[in-house]
């Protein structure tokens, strides 16, 4: 058959034309071939070919989705498809409607492998967001390695990792997960750490429990801010409250101090504190602490993501700085910082660093509140965080760790993870494009998209959202307060004065793409009248004034308040401002329902069984509750989805599946009503928020200057020639004298407060440099144009000291002095008698080189002459302080030296400080810089003796640059008290050309919170501004202050106001201006005392504080007394009524808060000046002292009540009673054996220290409930209550001299006859009857009787009776004289002495006669005198040559050297030992003494008295007072006069633990002037400072340990005076004395008697006991009190008698 062959050689397939015209090479049909184009033989031929079939998938659910994109993987030989069955209502695609929760709709992402012949759902769930519309097709799709990059113009760009979702299904859930762009970490690392807790107990002021102590550490701040519905008080940052212990097993916290305020339970507190610290003293610490000390450092983070991708940098923290010492200048900081121009100390204190990082969500540790199955890892698909590091002076970023996800995730407690920075280096260093990337270039949506050169590329795309074109918000400049963290976070930052801020806002989605920076509408339009103080976006920071009250303690620091008066966005329920044509993006959350909650009756949240969270409240009964898928705020997650919700017995119940956060639980802020919102989530909406601020003045010097001279120095001479003239004890012209002529120098007057000078030294000649332009060759002095501001002002100082020496220094003064010396430390604490002169200065100081020296122009011991400055020059300088401890000594040396006038006692030290200056906005310039020499400013020479310029200005011998400065206000000091001293200039900033905003620390922040607060909150208010209560009750109401609501001191006694300058203030702490306010106060006891009080406003029209109130008391004045808790306890409550605006604004609301204030106490007082010094008699029954005191009120009708005195120390022996409702001390009555007691409070000096308590019951209880100043005060008083003794009785004041005389021998006959008379005197009542005591003993041992018995006393001539000695001490004088004036060349000898001086005493009696009996008894002083001594050599008084013995030569001058008058003391005390005394004198002629020559009476009116030898008186005279005198005109008697005697004294300087003294012991010119109450040393019972005998004398401690722990022994001896008082010398017949009449404190001796006594440290004599030895007649142990001593060398021969004017004698030696 025929056969037909056809070559398909076209390869052309036609189906149009029929079969039979069907051209060669062309063929009709054709199935799964190919036609051969090989060059091989068989081209043109069919070939075979695999072909495609229909594959129908597993999954069922398929059949409805659509396929709107395709991916055609040939390489891997797979196909993707995004299906989705959901169709957008709006089908042009202008708008997006996201499906809700209720639409059954199916989005997938699929992937058919056909190599494995699997089909796999990659991606599943609503929010991928798809549609089936045409407009929402998806033609861009591609794959790069395994990641799918999709965009479908409906979403932003997205992307999954095909090999991760197919082996983990269920992998990518949300947004965040998929989308290109990545998730942007919002907030910087926190450098604070805080915890908010409730108070559920309190166990005392300082004790309180908690709900919980998590998290609580020792060192945390602890600050009250809200006060959630209770009466809690406001407890401020700045009382600096801190914890000291945390008691874990009881919740409870341990407080340093009680805040001024009172806790109660149910307050809110807040604990925190920094992280940033210094670790460098524990030595486990592994950091180099010196790494950050010159670096100011910033951290950050950011996030590795799964597929490797970085996250944005997060905000940067603001600089870690703190600087060492806290940023306070110590001692010496301040002249290191003039004379260097740096401050060297302010450096990094920082070297340890907690890094609080703030995750969107929890960590794995389920005890730490993590979860394993969804956490940080599983929802941001974190793989890694990079900890970064900037330094400021530093274009680059680096890493200082990083760290793995699951590393962090474990380590999280919560959401937050911990990093401890210990100054370690950073390890690696970002590259330029990752530092400087600050958004991600990925658009918002788009619509095509393909892959070239690995590297994804979008197209027809949108790249930004349109952001707002301006916000409502308003700024200022405001102090940091303690409602935000910033002020313990960065304790030393602040906000630069003099700058002009503008503020922004920046706003961003969830990724990162950020919006240009948004400014206030007020910028372009009016804001209108406004109550609170704010301007628009820029606000300029000036300088604080004087009126501003700045208070470096309380204050830290300034900040920028933002005040947002509209939401950003539109933030209506149930409304969205989301516009695709414009590319408004709307909110991230969106208001979706909105409810109202008035009470907390049933608030809780609790995590169920099955981790889902229940949050109950009372039902709402206004707004509208959210649904089942609506959104909460979450704690620790952005937003939770809510799983169920419902209402059943009034309780509503949502459940979550992340924590709320607590903001959904019931919160009493300014109204009570608690506003709650949910949201709908819009994925790619406006997300958060961050403040940026432009400042262009940048870069600014602080010159570091030594003090200001305000105008020009003083008195500067040139070329004049100086003498230096003293003329004596009065220099009257003792100063430098100029002669040759005066060459002032003159500069130009009316200058103060126009002009400054100060030194420029090292780096300040650069920081104020010198114009140089426009200058001639020969110029000396220039101008700088650089701007100044005051910040820091020199002040100037001084003190006084006393009580000095200087070297050479004599009675006649000296000259040209260079130093002066005290004794004592260099310490006014300590050695307050040379610092404390004339008064207490609480400016003294420690004496230190560089302060000024003059003399003052006044003095205290001598007014009648004065000091004239002059003395020394106005430049004269402290350069040295040495203070020796061996000798216990200051040394002060100066340049240049001066003259000092013997009777100088005064000098002024000068010294500066510094203060805070307040400059005007107007700058100061330096007019003119010059050299010193070329300023005519003049060192100290010869030719400037008197210029003040060496002292003003540092360093003027070096010549120095000085600058003159124009000022616009007065800063520095005068002349003639200025002293280098530091003082800061701050020059103006640098204006940068740099025209951008600067990011903040504030971070980012989600935009719903603030738009709640905005929405839900009020200004209302919601607290106040801190009032700084004080409420004295010292205060009066009607004193000098009080009209000046501005300037008037708060708590100043004469001040009724109580409070300074507040405002209300809401609740995100902007004060409100624009109010009214009705005061209402009641105290704790239920009254109401409004009527107490006043409450007054500044007027809208003041140029300050506008619309601040201030409180006042208005009737009468306070005092605290026991029942202040109750009765002085306030609280005050203002009834605000805001907005007030006229015309009236129909929001205004009347909202009524309180704060709570108590008086405080002031401590009370004595009024008589402490120490009281005070004296009085042993039998003294009457007042001793009257201790008056007051409670501290200005209420004077009430300052005495609630006293309580009471007996501190120093009446252990209960000698004293206090009265303690009077403060009245009398002596005990109850000494002694009851009933008769009958003893008296020993004679001495008693330091009693008194304590007055206000506050106080009867019963002493004091008021102690809270802390201070709230509780029972007191004050203490040293009482030096001098027990003296008494005056002795009237009937004894005063017998004269020569009462009934008795003799030796007498002539009066002619002939001598030897009679040795024995003489009785009698002291008491004689008309009992005398009855005198047996002396046999006492003569030979046979019965005798006196001669004559006499009755001392009664010679007043005032008709006294007689009576018993019962009070006082007196002095018995016995006196012999002999005298032989016959002037015989035979030198006849002569010689009687006084054998007997015995003391008896009897118990007084009315019985007549006296039945009681005479005994011997001692003398007062301590000596008894033994009977049976009557051998001639070795008489009863004493032995040769020491006893009372009067020998004479007929040959020898009357001179002291031919002794004819001795005489020996004795004492009897009424007080001690009262009663009846006799006293036995008897005068015995020697027989057995005839020195060198024959005896002779040689009588006959030649002898003593005219006739006698041996001639002996009796005389008394009161021991203590001054004795009987007579009237001159009358003759009479006059009694005593009742003054003390008052007598001098030197001591030794360290006493002793025996009596071995040696010449080197004895007072000579080391010896300390004491003052006693005694005419002679042997009744010394107590030494005084001063004659004023009220101050103890208190013994120096030895610097032997050993002794200075004991009483120890003194010798001391009596000072001469310059008059003769009653010289019995001067009353012998033809006497031609010649001795210096030093009588009494001699005691009528030729030689200084010495003396011994052993004292206690208040200087009173204590008992001592007798050593015998040969010469010693008394018993050994006798217990004496004040000796006579010997000394090496004292005169032993018969030509120099030694008088032994005490029972106690030479020889003896004294324990």
């Amino acid at each position: 058959m025929a056969e037909a062959k056809n070559s398909f050689l076209k390869s052309k397939m036609n189906k149009d034309l029929d079969d039979r015209i069907l051209p060669n090479g062309e063929y009709r049909d054709a199935l799964n071939i190919s036609v051969g184009r090989s060059e091989d033989d068989d081209v043109g031929s069919l070939e075979n070919i695999r072909g495609n079939k229909e594959i129908v998938a597993a999954n069922t659910k398929n059949v409805n989705l659509k396929c709107i994109g395709k991916f055609e993987d040939e390489s891997g030989n797979r196909i993707f498809q995004i299906l989705t069955d959901y169709a957008d209502p709006n089908p042009e695609g202008s708008s997006i409607t996201y499906p809700t929760d209720s639409d059954v709709v199916d989005m997938r992402i699929t992937m058919y492998d056909f190599n494995t012949l699997t089909y796999t759902t990659l991606i599943q769930g609503k929010f991928l967001n798809l549609a089936t519309n045409k407009a929402w097709q998806i033609t861009g799709i591609t794959l790069l390695e395994n990641l799918l990059f999709w965009t479908d113009n409906r979403n932003q760009p997205r992307k999954i990792n095909v090999e991760t979702a197919r082996l983990s299904p269920g992998y990518y859930t949300e947004e965040n997960q998929i989308s290109v762009a990545k998730y942007m970490p919002t907030l910087p690392p926190q450098l604070y750490k805080e915890v908010k807790t409730v108070v559920t107990n309190i166990s005392s002021t300082t004790v309180i429990r908690l709900n919980t102590v998590i998290g609580i550490s020792v060192g945390m701040l602890v600050v009250s801010n809200a006060k959630d519905n209770v009466s809690g008080n406001l407890i401020a940052g700045s009382e600096y409250i801190k914890v000291i212990a945390v008691d874990t097993a009881t919740n409870t916290v341990t407080l340093n101090v009680a805040p001024n305020g009172i806790i109660v339970v149910d307050q809110s507190i807040r604990f925190i504190q920094t992280t940033m610290t210094n670790e460098s003293s524990d030595p486990t610490w592994p950091g180099d602490p010196s790494y950050l000390e010159d670096k100011y450092v910033r951290f950050s983070y950011r996030f590795q993501f799964d597929d490797g991708e970085y996250s944005l940098m997060a905000p940067f923290t603001q600089i870690a700085f703190i600087p060492q010492q806290a940023g306070f200048f110590v001692r010496g900081d301040e002249q290191q910082a003039y004379e260097s121009s740096i401050i060297k100390w302010f450096e990094n204190n920082v070297d340890n660093i907690k890094l609080r990082i703030l995750l969107p969500d929890v960590g794995t540790d389920t005890t730490k509140g993590g979860s394993v199955s969804k956490n940080i890892i599983t929802e941001y698909k974190i793989r890694e965080i990079d900890l970064l590091y900037k330094e400021s002076d530093s274009l680059v970023v680096k890493v200082l760790k990083s760290i793995d996800a699951i590393t962090m995730a474990g380590d999280m407690d919560e959401n937050v993870y911990i990093y401890e920075y210990q100054s370690e280096k950073p390890y690696k260093t970002l590259t330029e494009a990752q530092t400087v990337r600050v958004y991600d270039k990925v658009p918002v949506r788009a619509l095509a998209q393909d892959v070239a050169g690995n590297r994804v590329i979008y197209g027809n795309f949108r790249d930004k959202h349109t952001p707002y074109s301006t916000l409502n918000y308003n700024c200022t400049v405001q102090s940091k307060i303690d409602l935000y963290t910033s002020f313990a976070e960065y304790p030393n930052s602040t906000l630069k004065q003099n700058r002009t801020y503008q503020i922004g806002w920046v706003l961003a989605d969830k990724y990162g793409r950020q919006s240009s920076v948004i400014l206030s509408q007020y910028d372009t339009t009016s804001a209108g009248t406004s109550s609170l103080l704010f301007g628009g976006s820029t606000v300029y920071h000036s300088y604080y004034d004087a009126n501003d009250s700045l208070d470096v303690k309380t204050w830290f620091g300034d900040a920028a308040l933002v005040l947002l008066n509209e939401t950003i966005g539109n933030f209506t329920v149930g409304s969205t401002d989301r516009n695709l044509a414009t590319g408004s993006p709307g909110l991230y959350g969106e208001p979706k329902a909105r409810w109202v909650v008035d009470n907390s009756t049933n608030d809780s949240l609790t995590v169920n069984a099955n981790g889902i969270w229940d949050l109950t409240f009372s039902t709402p009964t206004i707004g509208t509750l959210p649904t089942t898928n609506d959104y909460l705020r979450g704690e620790f997650v952005d937003y939770t989805k809510i799983i169920n919700i419902s209402s059943t017995a009034g309780v509503t119940l949502i459940q979550t599946a992340d924590k709320p956060n607590l903001y959904y639980l019931y919160l009493f802020e300014n109204t009570n009503l608690d506003t709650k919102f949910a949201y709908s989530i819009n994925p790619l909406g406006w997300y958060s928020y961050k403040i940026v601020v432009k400042q262009r003045e940048q870069d600014y010097y602080n010159a570091f200057l030594p003090g200001f001279l305000d105008g020009y120095p003083s008195t500067m001479t040139q070329g004049s020639q100086v003498n230096y003239i003293t003329t004596g004890a009065t220099p009257v012209d003792s100063y430098a004298q100029l002669e040759n002529g005066i060459n002032q120098v003159l500069f130009p007057g009316g200058e103060l407060n126009n002009t400054a000078h100060t030194v420029l030294l090292n780096d300040n000649i650069n920081k104020i440099p010198r114009d140089l332009q426009e200058v001639g060759p020969d110029q000396t002095q220039y101008r700088s144009s650089v701007e100044l501001f005051g910040r820091v002002e020199n002040s100037a100082e001084n003190f006084n000291i006393t009580d000095f020496q200087w070297a050479g220094g004599t009675g006649a003064g000296a000259s040209n002095v260079r130093s002066i010396s005290f004794s004592g430390p260099n310490d006014p604490i300590t050695n307050t008698n040379v610092f404390n002169a004339p008064n207490p200065n609480p400016k003294s100081a420690p004496i230190e080189p560089g302060m000024g020296l003059i003399l003052a122009p006044y003095q205290i011991a001598n007014p009648a002459t004065s000091q004239d400055p002059q003395y020394f020059s106005k430049a004269t300088l402290i350069t040295n302080v040495v203070y020796d401890s061996a000798s216990n000594t200051t040394t002060v040396t100066f340049a240049p030296g001066g003259a000092i006038p013997g009777f100088a006692d005064n000098i002024i030290i000068e010294y500066s400080d510094n203060k805070q200056y307040y400059p005007l906005k107007k700058a100061d310039i330096a007019s003119t810089i010059g050299t010193a020499d070329d300023l005519s400013f003049y060192q100290f020479s010869v030719d400037n003796f008197n210029g003040s310029a060496a002292k003003n200005l540092y360093q003027l011998e070096t010549n120095p640059i000085v600058a003159r400065f124009s000022t616009n206000k007065k800063i520095g000091t005068l002349a003639d008290d200025m002293i280098p001293w530091l003082s800061i200039y701050e020059t103006a900033p640098v204006d940068s050309l740099l025209d951008i905003f600067w990011e903040t620390a504030t971070g980012w922040n989600y935009i719903s919170d603030i738009n709640q607060d905005v929405e839900a909150g009020s200004d209302n208010p919601t607290g106040f501004s801190p009032p700084g209560f004080d409420f004295k009750e010292n205060q009066k109401f009607n004193g000098t202050q009080g009209t000046d609501i501005i300037n008037d001191i708060t708590g100043d006694v004469e001040s009724p106001w109580i409070t300074d300058i507040f405002w209300p203030r809401n609740n995100t702490g902007v004060n409100l201006t624009n109010t009214t306010a009705v005061l209402t106060v009641t105290n704790v006891a239920g009254s109401n005392v409004s009527g107490d009080f006043k409450l007054e406003q500044v007027a809208q029209s003041s140029p300050q504080d506008v619309g601040g109130y201030r409180i006042k008391f208005i009737l009468e004045n306070h005092v605290f007394l026991n029942s202040a808790d109750t009765i002085e306890s306030f609280t005050f409550s203002l009834a605000i009524n805001y907005p007030v605006t006229t015309p009236a604004d129909p929001n205004e609301t009347t909202t009524t808060r309180s704060f709570t204030g108590r008086l405080a106490n002031v401590q009370p007082s004595f009024v008589a000046p402490c120490p009281v010094y005070a004296t009085t008699g042993q039998t003294n029954t009457g007042t001793v002292v009257d201790l008056d005191a007051v409670n501290g009120t200005s209420f004077t009708t009430k300052e005495n009540d609630d006293l309580y005195f009471s007996v501190v120390s120093g009446n252990d022996d209960n000698y004293f009673v206090l009265d303690s409702g009077t403060g009245i001390i009398t002596l005990s009555q109850t000494l002694g054996t009851a009933p008769a007691y009958g003893e008296f409070v020993p004679l001495g000096v008693y330091t009693l220290t008194i304590k007055v308590s206000d506050a106080s019951l009867a019963d002493g209880t004091p008021l102690n409930s809270t802390s201070s100043p709230y509780i029972t005060d007191d004050d203490q008083c040293v009482i030096y209550l001098t027990v003296g003794p008494e005056q002795v009785p009237p009937y004894y004041q005063g017998d004269p001299d020569e009462d009934d005389f008795i003799y030796a021998q007498s002539c009066t006959s002619g002939s001598i006859v030897t009679a040795n008379q024995i003489g009785g005197y009698y002291f008491g009542p004689s008309q009992n009857g005398v009855g005198q005591p047996d002396i046999t003993n006492d003569i030979q041992n046979v019965p005798v009787v006196c001669d004559i018995i006499y009755t001392v006393g009664g010679n007043l001539g005032q008709g006294l009776n007689p009576t018993v000695f019962d009070s006082g001490v007196l002095l018995l004088t016995a006196k012999i004289e002999n005298a032989m004036n016959c002037n015989s060349a035979g030198q006849n000898w002569n010689s009687t002495y006084i054998k007997t001086f015995n003391i008896y005493h009897r118990a007084a009696s009315t019985t007549f006669p006296n039945p009681n009996s005479w005994t011997l008894v001692g003398d007062w002083n301590g000596g008894v005198e033994l009977p049976g001594r009557d051998d001639a050599n070795n008489p009863s008084i004493g032995s040769q040559p020491t006893s009372l013995a009067a020998t004479v030569n007929s040959g020898l001058p009357q001179t002291s050297a031919n002794n004819g008058e001795r005489t020996a003391f004795k004492y009897i005390s009424g007080d001690d030992l009262p009663g009846e005394y006799f006293v036995v004198l008897q005068s015995v002629y020697n027989q057995t003494s005839t020195p060198g020559g024959s005896q002779s009476c040689a009588c006959s009116s030649q002898g003593a008295q005219g006739d006698y030898q041996g001639y002996a008186t009796l005389s008394i005279e009161d021991a203590y007072y001054n004795g009987w005198s007579t009237d001159p005109t009358t003759g009479a008697g006059i009694p005593d006069t009742g003054q003390a005697l008052v007598y001098e004294y030197k001591v030794q300087k360290y006493g002793g633990l025996g009596s071995d003294i040696t010449q080197a012991n004895l007072p000579g010119p080391q010896g300390i002037q004491v003052w006693a109450q005694a005419k002679y040393g042997g009744n010394v019972r107590q030494f005084f400072t001063d004659q004023t005998l009220l101050t103890p004398w208190t013994p120096e401690p030895n610097p032997d340990p050993i002794i200075a722990s004991n009483p120890a022994y003194f010798t001391f001896v009596g000072l001469n005076i310059p008059t003769p008082q009653n010289s019995g010398w001067n009353n012998i017949i033809n006497a031609q004395s010649t001795w210096s009449s030093t009588e009494p404190l001699y005691m009528q001796r030729v030689s200084t008697p010495y003396f011994l006594a052993k004292f206690d440290q208040n200087g009173t004599v204590v008992e001592g006991t007798f050593t015998a030895n040969s010469a010693n007649p008394l018993t050994a142990g006798t217990v004496v009190k004040t000796a006579q001593i010997p000394w090496a060398g004292y005169p032993t021969g018969s030509g120099n008698v030694v008088e032994v004017p005490c029972p106690i004698f030479n020889s003896a030696s004294y324990n």
